[in-house]
């Protein structure tokens, strides 16, 4: 395990350089965050959630609010108009260098994570724990969404970690303790709940083959307390919390679509309109398409039907069913093998709710590449793979955030030396066996290299070719919607490996358990 004093010198140098980007591109999150500092603090707990003096409303779960009230103490003793809920767009530095200096101390929960995970198994050498616990404090997307975009994504991964950690350890009430703060810190982490809940379900509650009822009411008054914690105060207020929870009249997609099977449904829908009106197919009176001009709202395929939240809702859950029915209905010999599929259902989950989602944002895949780092060091050579691949296209989906020239340079830098720095960290190559040799094997390598070629160069031509061609001004959504199906295709691929070694897992562990069984 890293030490202590190691862990500090690393999470210090690092949080070092994180506050050289204070400078930086300076989002609208700024002042999302900054009226829910003065929401917080210059108003009664019970109007937190009916506010609507800015546009930015709270529209997090109590427990996020309580943080930003603890914020917000902090913010009056740095600048008092910080907390001043009629001072809209407030800009001042006071504001952005302390908003960002919450964001490095509230990130130390990742790092403290990290090195808990550093300890996980004492199969791994001195270098793989520190090279975990680099790839995580280090993470190109946190770096990107959070120190340069502008959001606390590092502090809840943290909290998601150390659930994790836990209920791998057998530590399974706390981490259940953890996790259902998460989910009231920010209620996206439901993505990966059917996860947790069925293997604790199942690995725990169920005990000796025969269900505990006494493990099952601990599990229950565990997450049963936080909740009533964090929404006990506002008893009376639920409905209006939970329409602001959950908003569902922003649309399919979001303004920049999330590289998802919805990308891929819209731009189907764009290519056959455009054709269907060319050929006098479509009428050339109707309305264009208002999916690929960036706007956030409920919108109309012109040709594919159009899709509906509940639809959204089906195909998230058939996508897991299977990962979730097999966790649950074949079990490993092996505690350490359950804890294995444990992490590639979470993986799975989040990916799938990624790419079936309603309005998902692009942020949301790094909910999929945390797991993927744990996998990538207690899994397979295959997992390592597929780490590697899944977050170079999953930090690259990122780049919109970032659109200002000096943004540009930087993303492109930082997403290069974190790949560098997978590559260098992970090996990805194996021993040459049988299969490697086959033609198949190495028709499927070449295409991946293409690919993953594909992604630099299409951003080279879009940051400094496009701006120069006729179409920069006519068709100002397609740098951004190519970027979205060009990832949509490598991340769809990523959960079709994904659900492949997943059930190969469970093929393996199934021999052993019958092999064991045998010997019986």
């Amino acid at each position: 395990m890293v030490t202590f004093s190691e862990f500090l010198a690393y999470t210090s140098f690092v949080a070092l350089h994180k506050v050289l980007l204070f400078p930086a591109y300076k989002s609208t999150d700024f002042e999302v965050h900054r009226n829910w500092l003065a929401i917080t603090h210059s108003l009664p707990l019970t109007d937190w959630y009916y506010a609507d003096q800015s546009q930015w409303t709270l529209d997090y779960p109590p427990f996020f609010a309580y943080m930003e009230y603890l914020f917000s103490v902090c913010a009056t003793v740095v600048d008092q108009k910080i907390v001043d809920v009629f001072n809209l767009e407030y800009e001042a530095k006071t504001v952005v260098y302390f908003q960002r200096m919450t964001v490095i101390l509230s990130e130390l929960v990742l790092g403290f994570a990290a090195f808990k995970w550093s300890g996980y198994l004492n199969k791994m050498s001195y270098n793989q724990k520190l090279h975990m616990l680099l790839l995580f404090i280090t993470n190109c997307g946190l770096l990107i969404v959070d120190h340069i975009h502008f959001q606390y994504n590092g502090f809840l991964f943290g909290l998601l970690l150390l659930s994790m950690y836990y209920i791998a350890t057998g530590n399974e009430v706390i981490g259940s303790l953890y996790f259902a703060a998460l989910l009231n810190f920010k209620h996206i982490f439901i993505y990966v709940a059917p996860a947790f809940g069925i293997y604790l379900l199942r690995y725990y509650c169920f005990h000796n083959k025969r269900f505990d009822v006494v493990r099952f009411i601990k599990l229950g008054l565990a997450v049963v307390f936080v909740f009533i914690l964090s929404f006990g105060p506002f008893i009376h207020h639920l409905p209006q919390i939970f329409s602001r929870l959950f908003p569902f009249k922003r649309g399919l997609t979001h303004s920049y679509w999330a590289p998802n099977v919805w990308a891929l449904y819209n731009f189907t829908d764009k290519i056959v309109s455009v054709i269907g009106m060319k050929f006098s197919l479509i009428s050339s009176q109707v309305n264009s398409n208002c999916f690929s001009k960036g706007l956030v709202k409920v919108c109309d395929h012109l040709v594919l039907p159009s899709i509906q939240p509940i639809h959204t809702f089906a195909l998230t859950f058939l996508s897991m069913s299977p990962c979730l029915f097999n966790l649950f209905s074949k079990p490993c010999a092996s505690k350490l093998a359950n804890v294995n599929r444990f992490f590639r259902a979470v993986q799975l989950c989040s990916l799938c709710s990624f790419m079936f989602g309603w309005h998902v944002h692009e942020k949301a895949i790094i909910m999929t590449i945390i797991p993927s780092t744990i996998l990538a060091f207690f899994g397979s050579h295959n997992d390592k793979q597929l780490f590697f691949v899944l977050q170079y296209v999953g930090h690259y989906s990122l780049f919109p955030l970032l659109y200002e020239p000096f943004g540009k340079m930087l993303r492109f830098i930082i997403w290069l030396m974190y790949s560098l720095l997978s590559y260098m960290i992970i090996p990805t190559k194996a021993v040459a066996d049988k299969d490697e040799k086959s033609h198949l094997h190495k028709a499927k390598t070449l295409l991946l290299r293409l690919y993953l070629l594909m992604l630099p160069l299409n951003e080279l031509f879009f940051s400094l070719v496009y701006s120069w061609t006729r179409f920069s001004n006519s068709h100002p959504f397609l740098p951004l919607m190519l970027t979205s199906v060009l990832c949509s295709v490598g991340l769809l691929a990523c959960l079709v490996c994904s659900y492949k070694l997943f059930f190969q897992e469970g093929y393996h562990c199934e021999l052993k358990t019958l092999k064991n069984n045998k010997q019986l």
